[in-house]
């Protein structure tokens, strides 16, 4: 369950990333900048959640026309994240820490995980989606990797 937790919110960052009042170059830059604090989190460091939250917040404010509404989105369900983290009484780096979620409670971290995993589908992925594309052909950034098909035998 907790592993799922940090999956969701990694996949949720990960699966996103990518002006109206800033240049499309600056919004480049800032997502170039950006990427680096969303790969730590791929890479199990939930220390930085909370900032690359920040970051998706600013990156959505100055986006281009293009993908403003799904930076709204996006970052809508990053405000409810916020607050399940916040009604849970805990802080984003508890989420892979067994003993820090031992004193929540586990009906209402279930829910929150649910909420979570329902946030990685649907409209909200597709704005993930969109913003990722978005970023790949207008800024050359990634923020979405290929993951490989299975190999048949």
């Amino acid at each position: 369950m907790r592993r799922s937790l940090a999956c969701a919110g990694a996949v949720l960052l990960l699966g996103l990333s990518a002006c109206s009042g800033n240049s499309t170059e600056t919004y480049c830059d800032d997502l170039e900048q950006a990427k680096e604090d969303f790969d730590a989190i791929e890479g199990g460091d939930l220390g930085q959640f909370d900032a690359a939250l920040e970051q998706m917040q600013e990156l959505g404010d100055n986006a281009p026309d293009e993908v403003t509404e799904d930076w709204d989105r996006l970052n809508g369900a990053i405000d409810e994240i916020r607050t399940g983290v916040e009604d849970l009484g805990i802080e984003f780096e508890d989420l892979g820490d067994p003993e820090a979620l031992q004193d929540v409670d586990q009906e209402q971290l279930a829910e929150f995980g649910e909420k979570m995993q329902a946030m990685g589908s649907g409209e909200v992925q597709d704005s993930a989606d969109a913003i990722a594309e978005h970023a790949e052909d207008e800024c050359g950034v990634e923020l979405q990797e290929e993951t490989p098909a299975p190999e048949s035998e």
